[in-house]
């Protein structure tokens, strides 16, 4: 449950924007919605079923900070700076005549930039060092930042400054909530979700 009651090689930086201004003066922050990575699994099966083996290949595990390394027999490698920081950020619009169910709203968004950032992060379709794909690997070192200059400016790159947040539980990822007023009692909800990786171990077994 969400807690606090939530194959090409990649560009420099995978950054999911939404259609609107970065720095926008009228944003403001909402709140953090905190998730455990089980239930972003089980969410993600749920709801969007096609897209668990891309998200939660049996290939792949992600350890967040703190974890340590479940099979350590298997080699480190580096990771190249576009696959050690990934940012995703999505969004929608609230109208004043369409009710909708906003938490239901903020969860589905959120669970959109999770998928995008922990598909990238740690280079999942890059052929980084001696990793081979089909064979198993883990991300470890996950962790989960905000935007610095946020909630003026949510703009993710490598360049910008990100702050660490610590996690109420040990496996819990962040989705940061914004929301910019507009006209006629509209207002527009940000999601984003910014993750960093330490390193990779690749090519083994179970």
């Amino acid at each position: 449950m969400r807690l606090n009651g939530p194959f090409a090689v990649l560009p420099l930086l995978f950054v999911a924007t939404c259609a609107v201004a970065s720095a926008e003066k009228d944003r403001v922050f909402v709140e953090s919605r905190w998730y455990e990575l089980d239930d972003i699994k089980a969410y993600v099966k749920h709801h969007s079923p096609k897209d668990v083996n891309w998200v939660f290949p049996s290939t792949r595990r992600y350890m967040l900070e703190g974890q340590g390394v479940h099979s350590t027999h298997l080699p480190k490698v580096e990771l190249s700076e576009q696959n050690k920081q990934v940012g995703s950020r999505k969004g929608f619009t609230q109208y004043p005549d369409k009710p909708m169910n906003l938490s239901a709203e903020l969860d589905k968004a959120c669970m959109a930039a999770f998928k995008v950032t922990l598909v990238y992060i740690g280079g999942r379709s890059a052929p980084f060092g001696p990793v081979n794909k089909k064979l198993p690997y883990e991300v470890v070192g996950i962790q989960s930042h905000v935007m610095a200059q946020a909630p003026l400016d949510t703009y993710h790159s490598r360049k910008r400054k990100i702050i660490a947040q610590k996690p109420p539980t040990s496996n819990a990822l962040l989705c940061s909530v914004y929301k910019i007023p507009k006209k006629n009692g509209r207002a527009y909800y940000e999601t984003m979700v910014v993750l960093t990786a330490r390193a990779a171990y690749g090519t083994g077994k179970w």
